[in-house]
């Protein structure tokens, strides 16, 4: 259920700290390449641990905030195709309320990681968000051919219902419907995790959907 809540998940790009090792092993995983530099796992493991743990007990401090985006900067200059310490580094500047450097963050990772669907959807909610509509639906449109691509390479029921919602973000009702139809007949073993979809692709709000994913990329700090 938790990948399938966030663009089934563009959050998976948002996970910290042990979960990056996970993420590098996870062959079944489109994000991940089969090795990743370990000393930029460490980095953005370290990175994450510092502002989460310090954060919650302490609060923002510029000093530690700084050596965070320090370190994920370390984490991406040693390898630019790790796509999560980018997106660590958005969470971060989402929590430290700095859209427009997240955004440029997001546009340098989707440059690096061509295959990152995840990470292009994402950047298009920022800027609907923000009020591009326009500039949001060409993003959609990219994420949209890459998920479509991997299922004809290998087809993956969670890059299909991430199909079915950008789909259903620019308006491609039927076609939307038609997939969704059809997943059980392509995934007959997923019918359980295919009904809860189901539920929460026929109750899809654009507006609210849009706000979950960009609070759920948001880290909570205790206040």
């Amino acid at each position: 259920m938790y990948r399938i809540i966030i663009i089934t998940l563009i959050c998976l790009i948002f996970q910290c700290c042990k979960k990056s090792e996970n993420l590098n092993k996870d062959t079944n995983s489109d994000l991940s390449k089969e090795v990743y530099s370990k000393r930029a796992i460490d980095l953005n493991n370290e990175a994450m641990k510092i502002f989460l743990e310090k954060t919650r007990v302490f609060g923002h401090d510029r000093e530690r905030n700084k050596r965070v985006i320090n370190l994920l900067d370390s984490a991406i200059k040693i390898d630019s195709e790790y796509c999560l310490a980018y997106s660590n580094k958005v969470s971060v500047l989402l929590t430290l309320e700095k859209k427009e450097d997240a955004i440029e963050c997001l546009q340098l990772a989707i440059h690096k990681c061509t295959d990152y669907a995840e990470g292009v959807s994402f950047l298009g909610m920022l800027y609907e968000n923000g009020g591009d509509i326009k500039k949001a639906d060409s993003l959609y449109i990219i994420s949209l051919r890459i998920y479509q691509k991997r299922n004809k390479e290998k087809p993956n029921l969670f890059n299909t219902m991430n199909e079915i919602f950008l789909l259903k973000m620019l308006n491609k009702k039927d076609s939307a419907e038609y997939r969704l139809n059809n997943l059980e007949t392509i995934y007959p073993q997923e019918i359980v995790t295919i009904n809860d979809f189901r539920m929460q692709a026929q109750s899809f709000d654009r507006k609210r959907y849009i706000e979950s994913i960009i609070n759920k990329n948001t880290i909570k700090m205790n206040e």
